[in-house]
């Protein structure tokens, strides 16, 4: 699957972020994270993604400082790059895993050769319906892009979580938020 938007929004009603993903076929998935969920998947995120910036640039033998250096680096670079202005387009009628989006309980994330991270997002309910889930490969670029579009609403859900560096959510130490530019929630 080819991702063309990503889009991560808080829904209050819910209390959750809805991560929509439309591809370039016209397939959008949809997903929920919840505040558990997101509390755990976002150190690991970084970390893997400091992990792949790292290996792309042979530092692999380097401290763990030089990699959070430079993954910063990375990631200052793509997002100045990145196009949040363009709005999510959100009308496919083409939905592999149905209308209600898939309610995260399971995130896998493995590594891939040429800096890319497979992810596996499973929904596994003991409701009795069947367990759904699908897996994306993601460049460490886009990567960067999702996580700012995680933090960005997380700092909206105001959830009590820390973000790696030690930014909360919402925190003022955003660029964006010196700037009183509106924060973005979408990423093409």
């Amino acid at each position: 699957m080819d991702i063309h938007q990503l889009s991560v929004i808080y829904s209050k009603e819910q209390d959750r972020l809805l991560v929509r993903i439309s591809a370039t076929t016209g397939e959008e998935l949809r997903l929920w994270l919840t505040q558990r969920m997101t509390r755990g998947l976002v150190p690991h995120l970084h970390k893997v993604v400091m992990a792949l910036d790292a290996s792309d640039a042979v530092l692999a033998d380097q401290s763990d400082a030089s990699k959070q250096l430079f993954s910063e680096f990375k990631k200052d670079e793509v997002l100045q790059k990145a196009d949040f202005k363009t709005p999510y387009k959100g009308n496919s009628s083409v939905l592999p895993l149905g209308a209600k989006p898939l309610l995260v309980t399971e995130v896998r994330l493995t590594p891939l050769a040429g800096g890319k991270l497979e992810i596996a997002f499973d929904e596994k309910l003991n409701d009795g319906n069947a367990a759904r889930g699908f897996k994306i490969a993601v460049a460490s670029e886009l990567m960067h892009g999702f996580m700012h579009l995680l933090e960005t609403a997380i700092g909206v859900s105001e959830w009590p979580i820390t973000m790696p560096g030690g930014l909360s959510g919402g925190s003022a130490s955003d660029p964006l938020a010196a700037l009183d530019i509106p924060k973005p929630l979408f990423l093409n």
